[in-house]
């Protein structure tokens, strides 16, 4: 019985070696067939990566192409002096790098050139989500408006290491929520 097995263990390794040691044969993509089909394998063309840089708010499938991510809006929030950004993850393994704590979100108005960061009170930490990113839910940022520089109808930059997306609409805040951002 012993003698079997290593008889066997031995053609095993002898098949393997002569296996590991032939020329691969390589059959192009266009040629694989479904067996009885006639059905071709290949596959359609990936969709683009979108080239590197800012990326318009006016592009969402180039955003969520390459972050993962959906803007929901722009806010205005505590009487102006606060701006809400708010955005849903597709993929969270895209929208991971957003969420680095070491990075810091700029807002840039497009119209006045204001710069402002995410306000970081020694109470509750810096007003942003720096959790692991999930896909399906909503996540918030807020950016300090000191001087009301930024007004309801601007379009602002929002950059975060490297994501950045020009050309977000700010709104008013009084604007509903929608039923996936109340979530």
């Amino acid at each position: 019985m012993a003698t079997d097995r290593v008889a066997l263990l031995t053609r095993l390794a002898l098949l393997a070696g002569a296996l590991s040691s032939a020329p691969a044969v390589s059959v192009p993509v266009s040629a694989q067939t479904l067996p009885g089909q006639g059905r071709s394998l290949k596959r359609h063309a990936p969709l683009p990566i979108p080239p590197e840089g800012p990326l318009p708010a006016a592009d969402p499938s180039a955003i969520a192409r390459r972050w993962g991510v959906e803007i929901a809006s722009m806010r205005l929030a505590s009487t102006g002096y606060m701006l809400e950004f708010r955005y849903k993850i597709l993929d969270a393994n895209k929208a991971q790098p957003i969420f680095k704590r070491g990075l810091r979100p700029i807002l840039s108005d497009e119209a006045s050139g204001f710069q402002s960061t995410v306000p970081n009170p020694p109470t509750t930490g810096a007003l942003r989500s720096t959790n692991d990113a999930k896909a399906g839910r909503t996540y918030f940022t807020f950016f300090a408006n000191p001087g009301r520089y930024v007004k309801v109808g601007n379009t602002v930059t929002v950059t975060i290491g490297e994501f950045s997306v020009t050309g977000i609409p700010v709104t008013e805040d009084s604007a509903p929520l929608t039923a996936e951002e109340k979530r």
